[in-house]
């Protein structure tokens, strides 16, 4: 599969305005292109609601907008869709500029039957590509690596919980 389509460079420097990069266009821009590039697009992750993500996205873009330097914190990558939200959301000047997102997830060989597993690695891939150093990954069991995180001192801006679905 495709990990981009081949003209992906000169579509980001249209996009390359400050105005055009944070908006719901981009992130579905975005999202498609991982979807395209995925072995199974699947259904029932956050990019099959639009309003859901779209309200989601405002709501975030809104909140971080005053912050110096803000962090964003998610729990479980999925098929990759909400981290690439919350990227574009928080979007300044260009694709590497902007809010940090450090995502917590069980790894990328993971898969708990959902078929996330191989997405896992090429939205991995394309976040680390378009977005640089704004991504901070974080493997393993996120009841225990979010604590360790809070150790250092760290905080989170705004927290997306989507992972670590057990009962307890």
């Amino acid at each position: 599969h495709a990990m981009s389509p081949p003209n992906m460079e000169s579509m980001m420097v249209q996009y390359a305005t400050k105005t055009a990069l944070s908006s719901p266009a981009s992130a579905e821009w975005h999202m498609l292109n991982v979807r395209n590039a995925q072995p199974f697009g699947g259904m029932g992750s956050i990019f099959d609601f639009p309003t859901q993500w779209q309200a989601f996205f405002w709501r975030v873009q809104r909140h971080t907008l005053d912050k110096d330097s803000p962090t964003i914190c998610e729990i479980g990558l999925g098929p990759g869709y909400s981290a690439i939200m919350l990227l574009v959301a928080t979007t300044e000047g260009k694709w590497n500029e902007g809010a940090t997102l450090v995502e917590f997830d069980l790894g990328l060989e993971a898969d708990q039957g959902d078929g996330y597993g191989p997405r896992k690695k090429i939205a991995h891939k394309y976040i680390q590509k378009v977005f640089e150093k704004r991504a901070r990954f974080i493997f393993g069991n996120s009841d225990k690596t979010l604590p360790a995180f809070q150790k250092e001192g760290k905080k989170c801006d705004v927290i997306h919980i989507d992972g670590s679905h057990n009962k307890e």
